[in-house]
């Protein structure tokens, strides 16, 4: 814009800056001698100013919120493998076998990178890979409870099965009792799972709640599965047909832990020759 158009701006629109620059004077003036008008403005200039510092800290908090629940999640992970190696066991740990109590579990934490939940077959990506000593075998669970298990790495991510896939079987026992069982998915409802293969008369009811066996390399005892929603007894059979309500939330699944066993590998070896 040149000199001569701004000149010819200021003149059409000279009444409008007249008035502009009186309103501030007048302003000005009642703001320097009247103390009541004074009060008045600040108190308008700081309710102004508040709100704007609220907006802001708004912003900057969900700005940073991710990086806190990064560090709520390795703190959560170091206390579940603190409790793990002194014998202080996981939720509900009365019926935890022996030989697992001598297994050394340590956990770390992920970020859900894409949860399926709609296929028969489910699959999960983390933000963690074989530079995080993330491998294949791991056992998944969450704040909610199992997830699946790790099946393939790459340097920065790894793809875990879903306890939705119909090729993952997980041994199971009842928390009361420590009753064993299979808990399976058939592939209709991605928060109910089968329980299978606990035999008549257990003493088990609705709303008992179902945890890992601890049989596994995967899993130690006593990781939450979900809870018991409807059982029956066909005549003349000798199991259940249970169906267990999940715990984790597969549709809105943030945050995992990935289960290192130490042991692992010799445990594997060990139960291949039998």
């Amino acid at each position: 814009m040149s000199v001569r158009s701004i000149i010819r701006f200021i003149v059409r629109y000279h009444v409008f800056f007249l008035f502009l620059i009186l309103e501030s004077l007048s302003l000005y003036f009642i703001y320097e001698q009247k103390t009541f008008h004074r009060q008045k403005m600040l108190a308008v200039t700081g309710d102004m100013s508040g709100r704007i510092q609220e907006i802001y800290s708004d912003v900057t908090s969900y700005l940073v919120l991710g990086a806190v629940n990064d560090s709520l999640m390795a703190e959560m992970a170091r206390l579940k493998t603190k409790a793990l190696q002194a014998g202080d066991g996981l939720p509900e740990p009365d019926f935890r076998s022996d030989t697992l109590d001598s297994l050394i579990y340590r956990y770390i934490p992920a970020r859900v990178i894409r949860s399926d939940y709609t296929a028969f077959n489910n699959y999960i990506v983390i933000d963690k890979g074989s530079l995080d000593s993330i491998h294949p075998g791991m056992g998944v669970t969450s704040n909610y409870g199992v997830v699946g298990i790790v099946v393939s790495s790459s340097p920065h991510f790894s793809r875990i099965m879903s306890l939705l896939h119909h090729d993952i079987q997980i041994s199971a026992r009842l928390a009361k009792n420590g009753q064993l069982a299979s808990l399976v998915w058939e592939g209709h409802h991605p928060q109910r799972a089968a329980l299978r293969y606990l035999t008549y008369p257990s003493p088990v009811a609705v709303g008992d709640t179902i945890v890992t066996a601890g049989s596994s390399t995967y899993f130690p005892g006593g990781e939450l599965l979900g809870t018991v929603e409807k059982m029956e007894l066909e005549p003349g059979a000798d199991f259940y047909k249970i169906t267990v309500r999940l715990s984790t939330p597969f549709d809105r699944l943030h945050y995992v832990y990935l289960i290192d066993n130490a042991l692992q590998k010799e445990q594997e070896t060990l139960e291949e020759g039998l």
